[in-house]
């Protein structure tokens, strides 16, 4: 029986890539490539994923402490650097199989990052 693994879960995964990649800003197309490069790998596997657009929005008005959605470009909010690693994988990595984990870390090797701002700003909280 396959499983669904929800969007949140993705962009979730994808942001902790991210935060663990000291970057604090992307293109949404980094995104997507992230999540295609998660669903050519869940092929192998019991799992599943239905991503779309809508879900990034909709996931930006949940988590508006995790994710700032403006102009195309996916930012973390100012905000204590320490906290934000925290609730990212308090709500993202915590319950879910290492199997799936694994998927996620392999994802961002393959994801093109060069999309990233490459300035990667830093204000008094690190980012």
């Amino acid at each position: 029986m396959a499983i669904k693994i929800e969007s949140d879960i993705i962009i979730g995964n994808f942001l902790i890539e991210m935060f663990s990649r000291n970057i604090s800003e992307t293109e949404v197309a980094t995104l997507f490539c992230f999540e295609k490069s998660v669903t050519q790998q869940l092929r192998n596997t019991d799992y599943y994923d239905l991503f779309m657009m809508s879900d990034v929005f909709i996931f930006a008005e949940t988590y508006p402490f995790l994710l700032i959605l403006k102009n195309n470009r996916l930012q973390f909010p100012s905000t204590d650097k320490e906290k934000l690693n925290k609730r990212l994988t308090r709500y993202f990595r915590y319950g879910i199989s290492k199997q799936l984990i694994d998927v996620f870390v392999v994802a961002a090797k393959q994801t093109d990052w060069s999309l990233t701002d490459k300035k990667r700003e830093t204000s008094v909280n690190g980012f």
